[in-house]
């Protein structure tokens, strides 16, 4: 039986990394991550209904993109698009996102998830890549539009690089994992005997 869950972007941009649960606002919002080398500052500006601390950050920064952890307004690179909710290698060199456009019947030609090498595109998967019955996933009502959900849990291990998913249980549709090498896009692990949960 199909579940019904909270609002849709606060459950698909859902992510478990680290261990901590983190979620993108429904209205998008500027934001900067450094990564873990100290040595970079990723920026996303957004430019409609935005917080104080949005506009601090929309000062600073001319546009969306990599940028030297030194106060310099040049980027290294930069992106033409809003990214909800980014997740780097500790270098800044390649990152990954989740879709968060799965609507009903668009049958699972929806993008789950996407890497990249700076600002060029490693590799994509659709929902129907990696989820054999995407009909199958809880409904997730959104407006007048209800959309669904793929994931379980998501966790990434920026010292090696890898990402691993767990696909949520539907009806007839088991429990997946994969693992993901983000600096290539390629799946190195596909465990297709997951069982479902009693």
């Amino acid at each position: 039986m199909r579940l019904k869950s909270l609002g849709l972007l606060s459950i698909l941009m859902l992510s478990i990394v680290g261990g901590v649960q983190a979620f993108s606002p429904s209205y998008p919002q500027s934001y900067k991550k450094v990564t873990k080398d100290g040595k970079s500052v990723f920026v996303m500006l957004a430019h409609q209904y935005l917080t104080p601390e949005s506009k601090k950050i929309n000062e600073r920064y001319p546009r969306s993109g990599l940028y030297p952890n030194d106060g310099s307004k040049t980027p290294l690179w930069t992106v033409g698009r809003y990214i909800f909710d980014i997740q780097m290698s500790s270098d800044g060199v390649y990152f990954f996102e989740f879709g968060w456009e799965q609507k009903l019947g668009d049958k699972g030609e929806s993008v789950a998830v996407e890497f990249y090498e700076k600002d060029k595109s490693l590799c994509r998967y659709l929902i129907k890549d990696l989820v054999p019955r995407p009909e199958a996933m809880p409904i997730i009502p959104y407006g007048n539009a209800d959309g669904y959900s793929w994931v379980k849990s998501s966790v990434f291990d920026d010292v090696n690089n890898r990402l691993t998913v767990e696909t949520i249980e539907g009806e007839d549709c088991p429990i997946r994992k994969y693992i993901f090498d983000i600096t290539t896009g390629e799946i190195i692990k596909d465990d297709k005997t997951a069982t479902k949960k009693e």
